[in-house]
């Protein structure tokens, strides 16, 4: 059976998720659609463990909102950085060796949830009941809030539940 390679270009089609996926080294976290896309594909649950497993680390696992980048250079070693909602460098690993297909790709981290950047503020919300296996008590405004102040902290342009751009609006 042939595996599908990972590229960028299918990234784009991940806009939101209807399943979620436990995490398997970390049970509270849990991950979406598009992030379990990126690890059949491009041969990487290591990364989504990594994610999950990094969550113990105190001074991760006290940051609300998280971007993981993984930048992989020529030799085929990698860097593996966390920022903070503020850009500052939380955490780095270096890789010995990956076979990761992608130069570089990037994940989120928030409310115990791991997404692909473009995955939206309606799956948050769900995904955040997935992950206490309840309700958080959130309605649908209070969420929308939130996941608009995250990107506001982020500084990343905001995008209708469609997917469309708003008018190439950014936050600040």
């Amino acid at each position: 059976m042939t595996q599908k390679t990972l590229t960028k270009a299918e990234l784009s089609q991940f806009t939101s998720t209807e399943q979620w996926y436990r995490d398997s080294l970390n049970r509270n976290v849990v991950y979406t659609e598009g992030a379990k896309y990126v690890a059949d594909c491009g041969r990487a649950y290591w990364l989504l463990d990594e994610i999950g497993f990094s969550q113990g680390i105190r001074k991760i696992g006290v940051q609300p909102f998280q971007t993981w980048k993984l930048k992989v250079h020529p030799d085929r070693s990698a860097m593996l950085t966390c920022e903070d909602g503020d850009s500052n460098v939380v955490h780095s690993k270096a890789i010995e060796l990956t076979d990761f297909p992608l130069d570089e790709i990037t994940l989120y981290f928030a409310k115990g949830v791991i997404m692909l950047p473009r995955e939206t503020w309606a799956g948050f919300l769900e995904a955040s009941n997935a992950t206490t296996g309840r309700g958080s008590g959130l309605n649908l405004h209070r969420a929308a809030s939130l996941w608009i102040s995250l990107f506001a902290i982020r500084k990343i342009q905001l995008q209708c539940v469609t997917g469309a751009p708003t008018s190439g609006l950014i936050l600040d």
